[in-house]
């Protein structure tokens, strides 16, 4: 719930896959720029999120990264 607020803001085609088990969201992002990724990142902390990201990795578009969004801060 805390997540999907912040994620349904995020321009159409931002989110590429959905996964969630065991209490883990995993979410593949595609973004314009790594700032961007910050930004949201910081964004879902902020919820009381915690938020593991894995590599950024460029692509011709933009960047696009995994979050693993899990309940109780940062960890």
């Amino acid at each position: 719930d805390q997540a999907s607020s912040t994620l349904s803001k995020l321009p159409t085609g931002s989110v590429a896959a959905l996964h969630y088990e065991s209490g883990r969201l995993d979410v593949d992002v595609k973004l314009r720029t790594e700032a961007d990724i910050t930004n949201l990142q910081q964004h879902l902390q902020s919820k009381g999120l915690s938020i593991r990201l894995s590599d950024i990795r460029k692509t011709g578009t933009g960047v696009e990264t995994r979050l693993a969004i899990l309940s109780g801060g940062i960890q």
